[in-house]
């Protein structure tokens, strides 16, 4: 069995009836609402004509792609994003394959707890939680310097250091929830078949689980990846003002009246983000393509 043949029904296109079509209509008119409907009202914001000209005008584009600090920030933006994304997924799947193997235990429950509880929290408390947490005088450095690891607290906020460790935590149920949901609809007989004809676990995990769990993964970076780029809160609060990230500066254009400076800069961010969920389906249907996975 290859990793082809596995997710050829993903790629085969579904016909849905007429009436589960009408079911997706508030689905579809939420998402034009919320998403559409705005980044259309920004696309036209960017291409407002200065001040005393009519028309349409690529001037603002000309202004933020030739200056190197905004692509100083969308590349911030893009190391936030792809720290964020490799280490949530170094926590989250380990975790996860825990959580498959023990479903219907109570340490499976501990874990969901523990995992999915924070999402019922707001963002911006969450946040504020980890300031403290993080702070000199928080639990994290009181924890260290009791035990003798530091002599004195170590800056942990206000830096990017603490933006990450926060958005990892805030990321976290969106990179495993994709990864758990393929692992629990992996058959076991798939794993026993692998071991009775004398594959060792790390043969079995790198030749059967891995492979199959690859949707999982895709979707799950390609969603941390996306929500961290557009992050405001974390980088923020956490920041201090020295992370400085696409988010933050369109939140300063747009507060300073900058509407066709900031409606560029989101742009830009919607264009990195597309590029990059684009860029894991496409390394994603050339491993299908190759028939990459187990045998």
């Amino acid at each position: 069995m290859t990793t082809a043949a596995a997710l050829a029904p993903l790629r085969q296109p579904r016909v849905f009836p007429f009436g589960i079509r009408l079911l997706m209509l508030p689905a579809a008119f939420v998402l034009v609402a919320v998403f559409v409907v705005p980044m259309v009202y920004f696309l036209g914001q960017s291409l407002d004509a200065p001040a005393g000209q009519r028309g349409l005008s690529l001037a603002h584009y000309r202004e933020v792609l030739s200056d190197a600090y905004y692509w100083q920030l969308a590349w911030n933006s893009f190391t936030l994003g792809a720290m964020v994304t490799v280490i949530t997924l170094a926590i989250a799947y380990p975790a996860a394959l825990v959580m498959a193997e023990a479903r219907g235990t109570k340490l499976f429950a501990i874990i969901a707890v523990a995992t999915f509880s924070p999402l019922l929290t707001s963002v911006i408390i969450r946040s504020y939680g980890w300031l403290y947490v993080l702070s000199d005088r928080g639990v994290v450095n009181w924890f260290l310097v009791t035990l003798g690891i530091l002599d004195a607290p170590v800056r942990l906020i206000f830096n990017w250091t603490g933006t990450v460790i926060a958005m990892v935590h805030l990321e976290m149920p969106f990179m495993m929830f994709p990864i758990l949901s393929v692992l629990l609809q992996q058959p076991p007989v798939l794993r026993e078949a692998a071991q009775d004809l004398g594959a060792s676990s790390l043969q079995t995990w790198l030749r059967v689980t891995l492979p199959l769990s690859l949707p999982g993964i895709v979707a799950g970076c390609q969603i941390v990846f996306a929500t961290s780029i557009s992050a405001f809160a974390s980088p923020t609060i956490l920041g201090g003002g020295r992370v400085r990230v696409l988010p933050v500066s369109i939140y300063g254009s747009i507060q300073g009246l900058e509407w066709p400076v900031g409606a560029v800069q989101a742009v830009m961010l919607l264009a990195l983000s597309l590029i990059l969920v684009g860029v894991f389906t496409r390394a994603l249907r050339t491993r299908a393509r190759f028939g990459g996975g187990p045998r």
